[in-house]
């Protein structure tokens, strides 16, 4: 691969684009930065900390674009963009996939109600994780927030989970065969589409409570914070957490029912090898899904400032203003 010119804060995809976004956020979530150390990240910084003071945000003397871009990414997949602090492994966009999928099977396979219930709770619990380690962290959260984020993504997600199992068990007989296992096989998704848009309203609800900062993007100077903004900011990523449910959960059952259909895999008698189907299947559902899903809108969005809180648009010469969406 041919590296471009390296410019700090850029990219080697262009970011406009669906496309370009898409493979962006594919480097970034790429899981083999997680072998990467605290002191290989703290050097990456260095490194372009060097290219701002000594290179005018170019190439620092002595490496390459090559290893410039390397280091720009592993910063932006392990670093929070506003607390500068390192992201736990499980918690980063590079570590949602690999600690995320055993998970995923656990929802997708055929259990009882207990295991059911643990594998909701095991999921919310890592989406509620991931959601406050990639937040605008420019906006306070308290302790009370997070709690009540947490129990309601819980909440919510055994709620549908067993409140749809029961009306299919009720209502199973009068149901078309087809139609009641297409629904049996969707619940999971349902479930988690719904919680995860709880799950993330809620820890993030904050930010709607106080705003989040708009500012001009070519000076960097901040206006204010908008709470106008914190609603675009959040609507946007659920909406991309539905899309991640949806590939992750909507997809597999079907390609596992193709593959019952074909006789390549049985629950019954190869239960290993059908165990080993469903980890591939999410697999790569999720590794497709994920960069798509996140790279939908631009992390840093922008909104006509006349869109704002009027006493905040009224101190604003700039028609447009940009905010953090986060991720």
């Amino acid at each position: 691969m041919t590296y471009p010119a390296f410019t700090l804060g850029g990219s080697i995809h262009n970011k406009e684009e669906f496309s370009g976004r898409y493979f962006h956020f594919l480097s970034v979530i790429n899981p083999a930065s997680l072998i990467k150390s605290e002191a290989d990240i703290r050097a990456a910084e260095g490194l372009l900390l060097r290219s701002r003071n000594e290179a005018r945000g170019g190439v620092v003397k002595g490496y390459t674009n090559k290893e410039m871009w390397q280091a720009q990414t592993l910063v932006q997949s392990a670093v929070h963009p506003d607390t500068g602090e390192i992201i736990p492994r499980p918690f980063r966009m590079s570590g949602y996939v690999p600690f995320n999928l055993p998970i995923l099977v656990g929802l997708l396979v055929p259990q009882g109600t207990a295991a059911t219930a643990f594998w909701q709770w095991t999921n919310q619990t890592h989406n509620a994780l991931i959601n406050y380690s990639n937040r605008n962290a420019k906006t306070p959260v308290t302790t009370f927030q997070q709690v009540s984020g947490y129990s309601l993504a819980v909440g919510t997600a055994l709620s549908v989970s067993f409140g749809c199992a029961a009306y299919l068990k009720k209502n199973m007989a009068k149901m078309n065969p087809k139609v009641a296992g297409v629904a049996s096989a969707l619940l999971p998704f349902g479930a988690v589409a719904v919680a995860n848009v709880a799950n993330t309203a809620a820890m993030r609800n904050g930010e709607i409570s106080t705003g989040i900062e708009v500012y001009n993007p070519d000076t960097g100077e901040v206006y204010g914070t908008s709470k106008e903004a914190a609603k675009k900011a959040i609507a946007l990523t659920c909406f991309s957490r539905v899309i991640i449910a949806a590939g992750c959960l909507a997809i597999p059952p079907v390609m596992t029912s193709l593959a019952v259909k074909a006789k390549l895999i049985d629950q019954a008698k190869r239960p290993k090898q059908f165990i080993l189907a469903q980890f591939a299947f999410c697999a790569v559902c999720f590794f497709s899904c994920l960069p798509g899903a996140i790279a939908l809108f631009p992390q840093y969005r922008t909104m006509p400032t006349c869109e704002l809180e009027p006493e905040l648009a009224a101190k604003i010469k700039a028609e447009t203003v940009t905010y953090n969406k986060g991720l």
